[in-house]
């Protein structure tokens, strides 16, 4: 007798495929065997389950048990797929570490708590999903390549402003080089000194060196004086720094 009802209901499953779409069809037999619950969609390869049971008993996105933040130490900035990447908030930090995670595929997620020293709660969504999980988090205080090269004084540039009244004119130069950080993760200000008679600007690049100098010609009428010496070795290589002294001019 069983075998006769179940011949029956392969044959009207059949029928059913010919005359009605599939995904109709697929209504016909979307009930949870989890949970018992019907629902209009399930999810899964082999065992197919309900929205609700499917995120229980399975990842949406395969994430690390812990997650391991590089930050600068000096500059504050984070590595990211072996770039360091721009000063940013600790939120910002927990993007770019875990970006590599949800690349190229249909997922998001909003970060519900956020710690840098101790774990992370984010609710991931996937197809009409949903999932809070829960992430260690490790923060490693290092130091990057480049502020490696500046605590031996191997910065590209040294920017010299002199004169009086130079407010305005250091304004312009920190201003100017914020916008340079987010533009180009080589580019950003090591340091700033005050000296004798002025401000000491301590640049990464000789691009970025260029660019602020380019700004403040614009709009100051400045004396400019360029020299280059070699400051040290690197990788048995010699170290050049370019020093850029600023003065406002006299007329």
């Amino acid at each position: 007798m069983l075998l006769l009802l179940s011949f029956f209901a392969d044959r009207f499953y059949l029928l059913m495929l010919n005359v009605f779409p599939v995904d109709i069809c697929m209504d016909l037999n979307s009930f949870c065997p989890r949970c018992g619950q019907e629902v209009d969609r399930l999810y899964g390869d082999e065992r197919k389950l309900c929205g609700s049971c499917y995120a229980e008993k399975n990842d949406l996105v395969d994430l690390p048990d812990s997650l391991d933040i590089e930050v600068c130490k000096k500059c504050g900035r984070t590595k990211c797929d072996g770039v360091w990447r721009l000063k940013t908030s600790k939120e910002s930090k927990i993007n770019y570490s875990l970006s590599k995670y949800f690349k190229d595929i249909d997922a998001g997620y909003d970060l519900l708590s956020v710690s840098l020293e101790d774990k992370i709660i984010l609710q991931i969504r996937k197809h009409g999903l949903k999932q809070q999980r829960t992430v260690e988090t490790n923060k490693e205080e290092v130091i990057c390549c480049e502020c490696k090269g500046f605590q031996g004084e191997y910065a590209k540039t040294k920017l010299q402003i002199r004169g009086e009244n130079l407010l305005e004119l250091t304004g312009l130069i920190e201003k100017r080089c914020s916008t340079l950080e987010e533009e180009n993760h080589d580019d950003f200000l090591l340091d700033k000194r005050s000296t004798d008679g002025g401000i000491d600007f301590f640049l990464s690049t000789e691009h970025m060196s260029q660019q602020v100098m380019d700004t403040v010609c614009k709009e100051f009428n400045v004396d400019v004086d360029r020299s280059y010496k070699q400051i040290g070795h690197r990788g048995g290589q010699p170290v050049i720094q370019n020093t850029v002294l600023v003065r406002h001019s006299k007329d």
